[in-house]
């Protein structure tokens, strides 16, 4: 019980040192996918709509809301674009290279 305690961030990027560039690739799409899904999620809940309200609000039907909040649904970007102009908000993409946010709004 003497082992001193990891972090989790240290603990990933030391092993995702060991995996190949193609597994490093996937690693990261999922988890910029789950960062969009709880964006999606937060959206909607900062508008105090349940998916089924957001659904009827923007025309995307209630079972892909589900499937992009889940994750389990890589959404187009007329989607998020749909999901945002439909309740007033305009689309935000951004890129983040060397530590510069390159913004697309």
């Amino acid at each position: 019980m003497g082992d001193k305690p990891v972090l989790f961030d240290a603990y990933l990027q030391e092993d995702l040192a060991q995996q190949s560039d193609e597994y490093k690739k996937e690693f990261y799409k999922e988890v910029y996918m789950l960062k969009i899904a709880c964006k999606v999620m937060n959206f909607r809940k900062e508008l105090g709509l349940t998916q089924r309200e957001f659904a009827q609000k923007t025309g995307v039907a209630q079972s892909t809301i589900a499937d992009i909040e889940n994750g389990n649904v890589d959404p187009r970007l007329s989607t998020l674009v749909k999901l945002g102009v439909n309740t007033g908000f305009a689309p935000d993409i951004s890129y983040t290279v060397n530590k510069k946010k390159l913004t697309f709004a």
